[in-house]
């Protein structure tokens, strides 16, 4: 395995990715004026969703009714997932094209789009495998939520009876956390720097939530949280999946009541992620999905929630309320 290739992979797109996810509004085009067209009757089909093709030529734009202007280049919105119930045909210099009307991105991208350019959207891509998790070092791989198992330990500490407040909403969690809100994390020694800067500004944004404070150590083995990419086929992956986390936790309560943490060990598969062809922003959100695992959060069924257990859209998958919610209650923090 090529352990930097997921970050050249990265920095080779992100110039173009950057421009193109936040939809940088550009002049709408018109269609060539020598070009007859006329269109069908819209017919109504059943509710689909649709990837962009691949390979998609530079030149396959989305287009408002009868083709009359170019609204967005297809191109540039591959990893997108648009939902279509309308199509109609097209005729163009007496030839019939079938067309789709698309939405994606929260309905912001929207326009009619030639039916051979598009891909129906199979199982979404899993952003990891249900959370595997270690006792005495014989691994285990849990299914549904992401669970952990147990190692032994005692403690007298006096620990709180965790309450959730019943006018919040949260996420799944794990029933585990770290005893402390001050957590540490390194970086497997051989990673690259811009491998590493995916997880800086997963890092970043968990603090920002101001929980709990993430800080960096140079000390690799004795750090709270482990950073590394993972080989494609570890315990626990399969062919879909493209981040993974190992968890690790004793029997004992921490001080906010709930199983003490002993250690994580979180990474993205650098072949998947190539595979995929996943950009700078799609490989970040898993990033920032695998480190909530390692706070203590579980699955959620929020298809627009960071901790979704596949990718639909990571440009609308954020940390949620719902997200922060749970962890204040893991830390104690309500």
């Amino acid at each position: 395995m090529k352990l930097n290739k997921l970050g050249y992979l990265v920095l080779g797109t992100l110039a173009t990715t950057l421009l193109g996810s936040f939809g940088i509004n550009q002049p709408t085009q018109s269609v060539q004026a020598k070009a007859k067209v006329q269109a069908t009757k819209i017919v109504k089909t059943k509710s689909t969703n649709y990837w962009v093709k691949p390979k998609v030529s530079n030149k396959a734009y989305a287009y408002t009714a009868k083709l009359g202007k170019k609204l967005f280049k297809l191109k540039t919105y591959q990893k997108v997932v648009f939902t279509s119930q309308y199509q109609r045909k097209i005729k163009v210099n007496g030839q019939y094209h079938t067309y789709r009307y698309v939405k994606g991105n929260q309905n912001k991208l929207k326009g009619w789009v030639n039916s051979g350019y598009l891909t129906k959207a199979k199982a979404a891509v899993k952003t990891d495998s249900p959370t595997t998790t270690t006792s005495n070092n014989n691994p285990t791989t849990t299914t549904g939520s992401s669970t952990t198992s147990s190692s032994s330990g005692t403690t007298s500490t006096t620990v709180k009876t965790p309450v959730k407040d019943p006018t919040k909403s949260y996420t799944p969690d794990q029933g585990a956390s770290w005893s402390s809100t001050n957590i540490t994390y390194a970086f497997y020694p051989k990673m690259s720097q811009s491998e590493r800067a995916l997880w800086y500004t997963a890092i970043s944004e968990w603090n920002n939530v101001n929980v709990v404070h993430l800080t960096e150590t140079s000390n690799y083995n004795n750090a709270n949280i482990k950073i590394t990419n993972v080989a494609s086929g570890s315990t626990g992956s399969d062919e879909n999946t493209v981040g993974i986390s190992y968890i690790q936790r004793t029997t004992s309560k921490n001080p906010a009541g709930f199983y003490a943490m002993k250690s994580a060990t979180i990474g993205i598969l650098p072949e998947q992620a190539a595979k995929f062809n996943f950009d700078y922003t799609y490989t970040q959100f898993i990033a920032v999905h695998e480190m909530g695992h390692a706070l203590g959060l579980a699955h959620s069924s929020d298809v627009n929630d960071v901790m979704y257990p596949y990718e639909r859209d990571p440009y609308t998958q954020k940390i949620t309320q719902a997200d922060i919610n749970t962890l204040q209650y893991l830390y104690n923090k309500q």
